[in-house]
């Protein structure tokens, strides 16, 4: 009978914390099974694309690097930001009406005349328009939206004690460069692994201070993409760790002294000779920047950091529980930060909205 109840299934449900490594360490785990100690590092690294440290987070953030393995990476031509553009084209032919420019300063958040939970009744601009709404779908930081958004008295479940104790994940500063010629040796990705990968892990999650010797992400997307430069020139992109906001950096000393770091070791340490000469155009980003442009908490990339099982397993969901009609999206709720989970936030969001306000689920 295929509706009988089998216990044998039962004991595989009660198992699965165990099978999918919950209670195991994600550094233990990578050293069960590879020697190589260059190997490990590059395998650690996998653990900060959710904001952890390796040495902490869970076993079960292997499957990052799995997930990337065995599927691979995908680039849309014209670049990363044509998914944006493109799902902007979607929901214009859809009649959804787009506002850019137009900074929420308050979701609005009004008591039920049925005596039950609190009711969203919209969002307030800056301006001090109010745009009124069956439901709202909040795609800003987390701890930001609870601490700057919400009133107080309707977020008891999120006091700003507890938003304080949720641990960010790690940061970085990142280097847009445009250069003169071209660096053959160059793939479309590549790391530039330092001789003690564990130290910027400590630099970044235990003493929060600039790596010595940090890892070196360069992405040159011409090489899968030869519009995104004019001919004969490179765009790169370059990321490497850095600790998240907690008062002790001065990024404005730090920032221009870790960027002559990066910009250095890429010279003499990974090969691209001249690069400093070769630059034309420059940006910098540091967590402050991350901070103050996009609301980040504490300059964070990948939103709540996923250090501990609690973190890593119970993020802030994607309904709020006590405000009904309240929903969010993004790198600091379910399933965790990077695009490719934001990605799935979004979808998961879209369909709690439609089963809360009665239409059916695609």
């Amino acid at each position: 009978d295929g509706h009988r109840w089998n216990p044998l299934r039962g004991l595989g449900l009660l198992t699965t914390p165990f099978r999918i490594g919950m209670f195991s360490n994600f550094a233990r785990l990578v050293d069960r099974h590879i020697s190589s100690a260059k190997l490990r590092s590059v395998l650690y690294q996998y653990a900060t694309y959710s904001g952890a440290s390796p040495f902490r987070a869970p076993a079960t953030l292997v499957v990052i690097p799995f997930v990337e393995m065995y599927f691979g990476g995908w680039y849309p031509p014209g670049g990363m930001y044509q998914l944006a553009i493109k799902l902007a084209e979607l929901a214009r032919s859809l009649g959804v009406e787009i506002r850019t420019g137009s900074p929420v300063s308050r979701i609005c958040v009004q008591n039920s005349r049925t005596g039950r939970r609190p009711v969203v009744a919209g969002v307030k601009l800056a301006d001090g328009t109010e745009l009124p709404a069956d439901a709202v779908v909040c795609n800003s930081d987390v701890v930001y939206a609870y601490r700057n958004l919400i009133d107080p008295r309707f977020r008891p479940h999120f006091p700003d004690r507890r938003l304080d104790a949720l641990e960010p994940g790690g940061s970085g500063m990142v280097l847009l460069l445009g250069v003169e010629g071209e660096y053959p040796q160059l793939d479309h990705h590549t790391k530039f692994m330092p001789a003690d990968y564990a130290s910027e892990l400590r630099a970044m999650f235990d003493t929060r201070t600039i790596p010595e010797d940090p890892c070196i992400y360069v992405c040159a997307s011409t090489r899968t993409d030869p519009s995104q430069a004019p001919d004969g020139c490179e765009n790169l992109f370059v990321l490497c760790s850095a600790p998240p906001l907690d008062g002790r950096l001065n990024w404005d000393l730090e920032g221009p002294r870790y960027e002559a770091q990066i910009l250095r070791a890429l010279e003499e340490q990974c090969g691209l000779s001249n690069l400093r000469k070769r630059i034309v155009v420059k940006r910098r980003l540091t967590p402050v920047d991350l901070e103050r442009d996009y609301h980040a908490n504490a300059g964070s990339i990948y939103g709540i950091g996923s250090n501990s099982r609690r973190a890593a397993f119970l993020r802030p969901p994607n309904r709020d529980r006590h405000i009904r009609g309240l929903f969010f999206a993004g790198g600091a709720t379910h399933p965790g930060g990077g695009l490719p989970l934001v990605a799935l936030s979004g979808k998961i969001a879209a369909e709690l909205v439609l089963e809360y306000v009665g239409q059916p689920v695609p």
